[in-house]
């Protein structure tokens, strides 16, 4: 995988390829549409590796060959699902495709019940979809791709603490609310676990390859 060509799609200020670099990849590159995240990480990465990009993600994938592309965080904000899943079915076999997404689970849930809970997944503002594991699915096969590995966690328990706390605040003690805060915060990781192994999480972290 080191000696593979490596492309980062929405690369933000590089911090996956500055790790990829370290580990000794060298055949990487990095699309960003911000110009100021695109200085930073071709400041840090000590060589110009990331590209000032303003086109669609489609076009990207269509004319920039990688073996492995990846999109963390950034399928949510495309327009056009199906066309950039068409472009990844033009890639050869074999072409390795790595992304994390947002998904509809307990975070969710949270965003919808609570009045004023500002909405992490279900932001119409910058957001143009919500995944769900079948809707991964879907269009992982329309692209012919398939799952090999995947990874299933959330900031879901993170995020019932703060809904609790925010709207306490104005209906406890502040030496009581940071009480509640305390004893939130030791059983975080156990309940994000539980909401983990249920597939109720947040987030869905997937690595697939084209099988056709």
């Amino acid at each position: 995988m080191i000696a593979s060509r490596w492309m980062d799609l929405g690369c933000g200020g590089g911090y996956f390829l500055a790790a990829l670099q370290d580990s000794g990849a060298d055949k990487i590159c990095g699309l960003e549409k911000s110009s100021d995240l695109t200085s930073l990480a071709n400041e840090a990465l000590g060589r110009r590796v990331v590209q000032h990009y303003e086109d669609t993600l489609v076009n990207a994938v269509q004319n920039c060959d990688a073996d492995i592309y990846t999109a963390f965080f950034v399928l949510e904000h495309i327009e056009d699902t199906r066309a950039f899943f068409e472009a990844l079915r033009r890639r050869p076999t074999g072409t390795v495709f790595a992304f994390s997404v947002p998904t509809f689970g307990f975070a969710t849930l949270l965003e919808s019940s609570f009045v004023g809970h500002f909405a992490r997944n279900l932001d119409s503002v910058i957001h143009t979809q919500l995944y769900t594991d079948s809707s991964i699915d879907y269009g992982l096969s329309q692209a012919g791709y398939e799952r090999v590995a995947e990874w299933v966690f959330g900031q879901d328990a993170l995020d019932l603490s703060r809904a609790l706390l925010v709207n306490m605040r104005d209906k406890y003690p502040a030496t009581m609310l940071k009480t509640v805060s305390e004893s939130l915060v030791k059983i975080q990781d156990q309940l994000q676990v539980v909401l983990d192994r249920h597939y109720l999480a947040s987030e869905r972290h997937i690595l697939a390859v084209k099988k056709r």
